[in-house]
């Protein structure tokens, strides 16, 4: 029984034992096929980091002839360039400054107006405009309105013509003449369109007007409207209406010179009221000086300062008069650069800013900034104007014309929002900027009538 036992279990060990060593053989040949892979793997990776090291030394090789190349190629065509520059600079012509544009901004075509078809008078006025000796807008509305009047006495009308229907087309020369001397101002804009509609109101009324009556019409017009009412008298009801706002102990802060708030200054001097006044002025004009002068001699006690020290002036402020080139249908008011900067000064201080402007000088334009519709001036005037005791020898901007990394901008207006503004001092009496359309569309849309 035992053997047959201890034989069956022999009989049932043997298979175990085998399927044991089987299984031991093939893990050996598995370890040794794994290692047989690997080594083929490390072989090929070394195979392949071999062979593009190679291709980059060669690669490295290409690319240091190819940039030697390049570089003596670049080193030609710079010295082509400079040559060519210095061509270029010995051929440009002695007027290089004109053909230089000044500022930011690209200068408008301008259409050529031949002098010898243009009036002298108005080649006279041309001049004082582009040597800016005629400032202000009445006083440039006034002169070219004097203009107008002798080139109309001059003028006859062309064979088989009459002159209510020529004269239109024969103005628009003089105009353009003008322009391109100057840009023309808001007040002087509104001027030539009223006149252009009342001479148009003379064709249709009148076709066959002669040349002595209708130069007749044409001067009382300019000089009883234009001239008389819509300037004269109406800066007579500003000096009083603006004058009533001043009172004894008042200190009042003008800004450059305006013709409007100099007589309301004056007429308060006159009623027997004792205030002070301080002008502050800007460069390159120091329009404030001249006004300083006349009220100085008016023995209306004044402080002159510059711009640059309003905010230690704003404190001792109790008003603020400002003039206006220019009342937009928005209610801002567009005046001499440097008049944003006082009425917002003036209203971080809670001081009244009150505006003295005819209507002739509203517009129903609306602008978002003061660089679209501006008046550029000659660079020159700033460059100019320096300190007297500074050597302008020394001055490292003296060739400023032949630096291309240099602009000049020299502008003459700005802009200042309507909420910077408390009161508008009209003809019409005082309004606040938001009536400005109300008054548009009474007084110059109803031209007609």
């Amino acid at each position: 029984y035992q053997r047959r036992v201890h034989g069956g279990e022999n009989t049932k060990e043997n298979p175990q034992k085998q399927k044991q060593q089987q299984d031991g053989e093939n893990k050996k040949e598995n370890q040794q096929k794994q290692k047989q892979q690997q080594q083929k793997q490390q072989q090929d990776g070394e195979n392949k980091k071999e062979k593009p090291k190679l291709n980059l030394d060669e690669a490295q090789g290409k690319e240091k002839k190819e940039g030697q190349r390049k570089n003596e190629e670049n080193h030609k065509t710079k010295d082509n360039k400079k040559e060519k520059k210095d061509e270029n600079k010995n051929q440009k012509p002695a007027t290089e400054k004109e053909n230089k544009p000044t500022g930011t901004l690209p200068k408008k075509k301008v259409t050529k107006v031949i002098d010898s078809d243009v009036h002298p008078a108005i080649r006279r006025l041309g001049m004082l405009y582009q040597n800016h000796s005629i400032r202000g807008g009445n006083a440039r509305c006034i002169a070219m309105l004097q203009a107008f009047k002798q080139m109309i006495q001059d003028y006859s009308t062309p064979e088989n013509k009459s002159i209510a229907r020529d004269f239109i087309s024969f103005l628009n020369k003089p105009i353009q003449y003008l322009v391109n001397k100057r840009k023309l101002s808001v007040s002087m804009g509104n001027a030539i369109s009223c006149l252009k509609h009342h001479i148009q109101s003379i064709t249709d009324s009148t076709p066959d007007i002669t040349d002595d009556a209708f130069k007749k019409e044409i001067f009382q017009y300019i000089d009883m409207y234009l001239i008389y009412e819509r300037i004269i008298f109406a800066d007579r009801h500003i000096t009083q209406h603006g004058a009533s706002k001043i009172v004894n102990g008042d200190a009042i802060l003008v800004y450059g010179r305006s013709s409007a708030v100099e007589m309301i200054l004056k007429e308060a001097k006159k009623q027997g009221k004792n205030f002070s006044v301080f002008v502050v002025d800007s460069r390159p004009h120091l329009e404030g000086k001249g006004l300083t002068e006349r009220l100085v001699s008016e023995q209306i006690p004044c402080t002159y300062s510059l711009i640059n020290s309003l905010s230690n002036i704003i404190s001792g402020v109790s008003k603020v008069f400002i003039g206006a080139a220019a009342v937009l249908t928005n209610g801002s008011v567009y005046n001499r650069i440097g008049t944003g900067l006082v009425c917002l000064m003036a209203s971080q201080f809670h001081k009244p800013v009150l505006c003295c402007c005819e209507t002739y000088k509203f517009t129903d334009k609306s602008w978002l900034n003061s660089l679209s519709n501006n008046d550029w001036a000659d660079e020159e005037q700033l460059m100019m104007a320096t300190d007297t005791n500074s050597n302008y020898e020394e001055n490292n901007l003296i060739e400023y014309d032949k630096n291309d990394n240099l602009s000049i901008i020299n502008m003459q207006y700005d802009l200042t929002p309507p909420e910077h503004i408390s009161m508008l001092i009209t003809e019409v009496g005082m309004i606040p900027p938001t009536s400005v359309p109300v008054v548009i569309r009474e007084y110059h849309l109803t031209i007609s009538e």
